[in-house]
């Protein structure tokens, strides 16, 4: 059983990291990955461990990739289901047609984020695909509309980004973020859809000032129901994914992302945090090591105290809070310290506002 010290919050299965969209804001774009689906019998192998070791309460679906383009999905997320574990997906929606919605359903998926990110057909340019923003949209309100009305209890969160963080770091590749920042007035249109179709009562008034002391450069998740949340997060860059300006690797600061948030790539990689998209971190493969061993090797315990001590002893780490300037690394490496252990800010908590 494994030291509880050590229990990761959730473990993400990367299904396949195919995607239907080439969104300009992820490092699908830059993964030096080939398309892979994950075995089944993999996956049900790091399943049954989780169970039989107590390694976590909560299971997703998301890394790199669109996971409703992985055929078994559904009877992935019933199986962890069978096992009693917490289940949420992470999608862009485009997929959710009314099957596709029961069958999640069905097979008693807990939590659906839906990364509608960017709203209006000129924004929604940046999202790589050939579906207009009017359907998509129109998608997504249908299966919000029709989870809600269906009796399931699934918690749904949509989610949204602000552009506004962009300046904070080095991007110059592909993506052109040129498009529009998060707004009140868009926020305020997009909840009135959402409370359109759960049935919520709400002038734009009364939106309006709910929303007036928000800070929409911080992560913020907007409660409209029991069960229906907006979140608003800023934009990140994946560890400066985005740039190809040499980076000064960090020494010291911190980040409670690793070894709390565990990833397993398609190929089986096990890597100590989900926003590692190329597994630079991986410190074993679950086709020939166990999520124990990760957890309690020398190299997981020697990233785990150098955290603990401001130390950043992983080079993929060092790279991910590094900058382009020896100032920008100077800058993250006391902007994680305060963020992380000052504020204690938590990658799965974030403050909730009721409307």
């Amino acid at each position: 059983m494994l030291d509880q010290s050590l229990r990761p919050v959730k473990v993400y299965f990367e299904l396949t990291n195919h995607c239907n969209f080439k969104c300009d804001f992820c490092p699908i774009l830059v993964s030096n990955r080939k398309g892979h689906n994950m075995d089944f019998d993999l996956y049900r192998k790091g399943i049954d461990e989780i169970v039989s070791e107590n390694i976590t309460d909560t299971v997703g679906y998301h890394v790199l990739g669109e996971p409703l383009i992985y055929s078994r999905l559904a009877e992935a997320i019933a199986y962890a289901k069978s096992k009693g574990l917490h289940t949420d997906i992470n999608t862009n929606g485009a997929l959710l047609t009314p099957e596709r919605v029961k069958s999640l359903a069905d097979a008693g998926l807990d939590e659906m984020a839906i990364s509608v990110q960017l709203i209006g057909e000129e924004d929604h340019a940046a999202r790589g695909t050939s579906i207009s923003f009017a359907d998509y949209y129109q998608r997504v309100l249908n299966a919000v509309k029709l989870v809600r009305t269906s009796g399931s209890q699934m918690d749904l969160i949509l989610c949204f980004m602000n552009k506004s963080s962009h300046k904070l770091f080095d991007v110059e590749l592909a993506q052109k973020m040129n498009w529009e920042s998060l707004n009140r007035g868009k926020l305020t249109r997009y909840i009135l859809d959402v409370c359109s179709v759960i049935e919520k009562n709400m002038s734009e008034q009364q939106v309006q000032q709910s929303l007036r002391h928000l800070n929409l450069n911080r992560p913020q998740m907007i409660q409209l129901d029991e069960h229906t949340k907006i979140y608003v997060h800023p934009f990140g860059d994946w560890g400066n994914a985005f740039t190809k300006k040499k980076i000064h690797p960090a020494h010291f600061g911190t980040c409670s992302y690793a070894l709390s948030n565990l990833g397993v790539l398609s190929n089986g990689e096990i890597t100590i945090c989900c926003p590692d998209y190329d597994g630079g971190t991986s410190l074993g493969n679950l086709n020939t090591t166990s999520l124990t061993e990760v957890l309690t090797s020398p190299r997981a315990n020697a990233i785990r105290e150098g955290f603990k001590h401001n130390r950043v002893v992983h080079p993929r780490c060092q790279h991910c809070l590094g900058g382009a300037s020896l100032l920008k690394t100077w800058l993250k490496g006391a902007i994680s310290i305060y963020l992380f252990k000052v504020l204690k800010f938590q990658p799965a908590q974030v403050k909730e506002v009721r409307l």
